[in-house]
């Protein structure tokens, strides 16, 4: 049984070949942070406000997705907005 949050990967590929994958993926994501907190912290403060814009706007992504999966919840379960 997969779960609801399971990135979908095509059924073809062999469990190693996903598992390197995913760890791939992890890895990089941790490169990312990696690097941004050392712009976060560096001397540049053209730099540091490049990364607060960043982190903003990361946000503001997660707050949207959030939104449209409460959104889909509500139509999933029949409920209406409020007027």
């Amino acid at each position: 049984m997969a779960r609801r949050d399971a990135i979908p990967l095509p059924r073809s590929w062999s469990e190693h070949f996903k598992s390197a994958f995913i760890h791939t993926i992890s890895l990089a994501a941790a490169a990312f942070t990696a690097a941004s907190a050392r712009t976060a912290t560096g001397r540049s403060s053209l730099a540091r406000l490049q990364s607060r814009l960043d982190r903003a706007n990361h946000e503001i992504a997660l707050l949207k997705e959030e939104m449209r999966v409460k959104d889909a919840a509500r139509v999933a379960v029949g409920c209406q907005e409020l007027k």
